[in-house]
């Protein structure tokens, strides 16, 4: 497990692709996060405005609440 630095809030979602080929939406964050994320991992960050028109939803429709690996 990588272990994070403080994440401040940002506008961006970001795609996070694990190992086991499962994937993770995430974003965008209101409030500052720490945690790990399991190593290795692929990620794309998509930037404000962009979510809609590369995945087919909003960023304000991407749940908050799911921590990966859950």
């Amino acid at each position: 497990m990588g272990e994070l630095a403080v994440a401040l809030p940002q506008p961006a979602v970001d795609l996070l692709v694990f190992a086991d080929g499962s994937l993770w939406l995430a974003g965008p964050e209101t409030v500052a996060r720490t945690g790990s994320l399991p190593e290795p991992l692929t990620g794309v960050r998509l930037r404000p405005g962009t979510c809609a028109s590369v995945l087919g939803i909003g960023a304000d429709e991407v749940s908050l609440d799911l921590e990966p690996g859950l």
